[in-house]
């Protein structure tokens, strides 16, 4: 998923979250700085709004009141104006109240124009700013921890013996680093509003609660993700991926060396090593424009142990131990390169290695390893060498010691 996408995701719910802290900045101030005075009730009714599609309704309660000497009178039931399609909620409002009852209002010493009944917090703001977390979350995940753009690609770096290794498109870091950011945040955001409409006298009744529990719901979610990395981080690093060639072509048959290290004894069930083609397209239809990713192409395959046995089978590995898997991928002569990062123009197509390391009883890995595939070489030409003699290519990596990391 593009970048720019992400980006949308987090700023434009910022304007919902602005004006939902904006009405409740206006209803805190209208709570603590207007001043109580004695009122009449001279009327009660409920004013009607209608709109393109439905009709909304509002409780209204006409009361006088005197300040220094000067005669108002407002209608507000509420420090903010509350209208809902529900015509029967406007009506149990209006029903607490008799003409010629005489009560106690609210007005504003700088104007006393204005003025409420009911001392109450409405919560209808605090949902207005909780609730647009939602996109700003997933968008943060987006950007945080989602594939980064090809011009941020790493070119693969000498290793040993001949091979070069691949950074991955995010590492488990950067993806338990986004999970605590985003999670912690959605929590601060609801423990902000909850303790701020309680400390202004909100009352717990059906709708706040509601509200509160549905958003606690959804924030468990991301305490069940972080709990899925959290235990993946504990048992494994980030894998390993070596290739033989710094530049391969469209048509070329790869060879692949995967090592991943264990950090607590496990059982891995496989390990399975592919090849994927994404392709980002821009369709227009008449006035509008649509923009995507899709597979292209994606094949994969359970590679051999560097030791010549099978990975299919279920094999336990101990604490310091290291997985180590070999084999060869061959890149389809009937699709396209990579797509280079400058250019502008669509379709764009990007080539990853993947690696998916099936855990028995525990959370899978799965990681992305960009690769940039360049096209095949014309039949006129010399094939590409990589350094290496025939024999050397056909000679099998086998190590007896983890490969000194490099940090990605």
């Amino acid at each position: 998923m593009p970048r720019w996408f992400g980006l949308i995701f987090t700023l434009f719910p910022l304007i919902f979250i602005a004006v939902g802290t904006g009405l409740a900045i206006n209803q805190h101030a209208k709570l603590v700085r207007y001043k109580p005075v004695t009122a009449t009730i001279e009327r009660t009714w409920i004013e009607s709004r209608r709109g393109s599609e439905s009709t909304n309704y509002a409780a209204k309660v006409d009361h006088r009141y005197e300040v220094e000497g000067q005669t108002y009178v407002g209608d507000h039931v509420y420090p903010l104006e509350v209208s809902s399609s529900n015509r029967s909620a406007a009506q149990r409002t209006i029903n607490r109240f008799q003409v010629g009852d005489t009560v106690t209002a609210y007005y504003n010493p700088s104007d006393p124009s204005e003025s409420f009944l009911v001392k109450e917090p409405d919560f209808f703001p605090y949902i207005f700013a909780m609730f647009p977390m939602l996109f700003v979350v997933i968008g943060l995940s987006i950007l945080l921890a989602g594939p980064r753009p090809a011009k941020d690609d790493v070119a693969p770096r000498p290793a040993i013996e001949g091979f070069f290794e691949l950074s991955p498109d995010a590492g488990l870091s950067r993806r338990l680093k986004a999970v605590v950011l985003v999670t912690g945040l959605w929590w601060l955001i609801g423990l902000v509003c909850l303790l701020h409409f309680t400390g202004i006298g909100g009352r717990m009744t059906m709708m706040p609660s509601i509200a509160m529990g549905v958003y606690g719901a959804v924030g468990l979610v991301g305490f069940g993700i972080l709990g899925y990395y959290l235990k993946l981080q504990s048992q494994l690093h980030d894998a390993l991926v070596m290739i033989d060639r710094t530049e391969p072509r469209i048509g070329d048959s790869l060879t692949v060396y995967v090592e991943q290290l264990i950090k607590r004894g496990l059982t891995v069930s496989a390990m399975n090593v592919g090849l994927r083609c994404e392709e980002s397209y821009k369709r227009s239809t008449g006035r509008s424009t649509e923009y995507g990713t899709h597979v292209r192409h994606e094949s994969s395959e359970p590679f051999e142990c560097a030791d010549g046995t099978s990975a299919e089978s279920d094999r336990v590995v101990a604490a310091g131990e290291a997985l180590r898997y070999t084999g060869t991928l061959t890149l389809p002569d009937n699709l396209p390169a990579s797509t280079p990062a400058r250019q502008k123009l669509y379709p764009r197509f990007r080539w990853f290695i993947t690696v998916h390391t099936d855990i028995l009883r525990g959370p899978d890995y799965k990681a992305r390893f960009p690769l940039t595939v360049l096209p095949a070489k014309s039949v006129t030409q010399p094939a590409a060498s990589s350094g290496e003699s025939p024999d050397d290519k056909e000679r099998p990596l086998v190590l007896e010691e983890p490969i000194r990391r490099i940090s990605l």
